[in-house]
């Protein structure tokens, strides 16, 4: 069995550098979205990075976990583990709603991109600088500016295949949904991969064990 994992907004393989995985992993890269793609579009494409012909599990980390759903659509992965996530439009918070209803999306993006480091860290609430440094250091604007419109218009209903969805407690970006296959972590900020990896980590293993 394979997993494979999808990092989140703007970061790479290295968000998952602390978690181990029970199982081969494969990181799923980023892709150049089309003009004007939607996300159901763009995580069909991802799948092309799937091995289909054996059992697989998708690990989906804040957007890509949104991916990672949206990619259910197409292939049937043996699980679905969010991290820090949404499984549909109803778990995206109202604010990012509004803003996308004002299309404010250009500037939020930006935003992101020019916020000072210490904000960014209570922001998205983690105590290691490098995974902050990392993300804002490489980010590709377009790319972000693509994908904050995805989140703020996200209009999935559709569930993931046998979800699991682990959130942060205090997680300040998509704030944690209390739910029968929901996980949440003591004093977990939004990129608790970092600094909660042990919980996450035997969380996943015990999902995954018997596969």
């Amino acid at each position: 069995m394979k997993i494979y994992a999808i990092s989140g907004l703007g970061a790479d393989e290295r968000a998952f550098q602390f978690i181990q995985f029970p199982h081969e992993v494969v990181h799923v890269n980023w892709i150049t979205p089309t003009k004007n793609e939607s996300m159901t579009d763009y995580a069909r494409r991802l799948c092309d990075q799937i091995d289909t012909s054996e059992p697989f599990a998708l690990v989906g980390l804040s957007f890509g976990g949104m991916l990672a759903t949206e990619m259910c659509k197409f292939i049937n992965p043996t699980h679905t583990i969010l991290l820090s996530s949404a499984e549909t439009k109803d778990e995206v918070p109202w604010w990012f709603k509004l803003i996308g209803k004002m299309k404010l999306t250009r500037l939020v993006s930006s935003g992101f991109v020019e916020v000072p480091r210490p904000v960014a860290k209570w922001f998205f609430g983690t105590k290691d600088p490098e995974v902050i440094d990392y993300i804002l250091d490489d980010v590709d604007e377009e790319f972000v500016e693509w994908a904050v419109k995805q989140i703020m218009n996200w209009d999935n209903m559709s569930p993931a295949h046998n979800v699991i969805k682990i959130y942060g407690e205090d997680d300040r970006v998509l704030p944690a949904k209390e739910g029968l296959d929901t996980v949440i972590i003591e004093d977990g900020g939004h990129f608790m991969v970092a600094d909660k990896a042990d919980q996450i980590s035997a969380i996943i293993t015990e999902k995954l064990k018997n596969d």
